[in-house]
């Protein structure tokens, strides 16, 4: 398999048990003879949704702390993008066009330029990135 540009809600199955599931478990056995990339805003992302939980008591202070440094273990690819204002803007361009966050375009762009696989639970997220032509690894739960 090609590598896999890692969305930070794949990331969060390993910490929260309520929210793996059998696709999720499969991905995992599977990412982890892949090569994993991550945007730069990944950590920031993975330690918002940390504190975000343990404000509302989902996890304890150690355990967010402890779940950062598992999530680090992946080792994943941290890549510098974007790197200048061009990159800025032609993220915030497709923000526009399909309708997603600042945050949420990162990885489609990502995903687009090293022509890898996308790994979301973001059913918009997966769906916006299939419009412009990116293999989407769709974890999203069915409801």
């Amino acid at each position: 398999m090609k590598g896999i540009v890692l969305d930070a809600s794949v990331a969060l199955t390993l910490v929260f048990p309520d929210e793996q599931t059998e696709q999720t478990d499969d991905f995992w056995k599977m990412a982890s003879r892949a090569t994993l990339c991550v945007p730069q805003l990944w950590l920031i992302e993975l330690s918002n949704a940390l504190l975000v939980a343990e404000r509302r008591k989902r996890v304890t202070r150690e355990q967010a702390s402890a779940s950062l440094v598992e999530i680090a273990s992946l080792r994943p690819r941290v890549v510098s993008f974007p790197r200048s204002v061009v990159e800025t803007r032609a993220i915030h361009m497709l923000g526009v066009e399909l309708g997603l966050t600042a945050y949420d375009a990162v990885y489609v762009a990502l995903a687009k330029r090293m022509g890898m696989h996308l790994a979301t639970l973001d059913g918009k997220l997966a769906e916006q990135a299939r419009t412009h032509r990116v293999v989407v690894i769709d974890l999203k739960r069915n409801a």
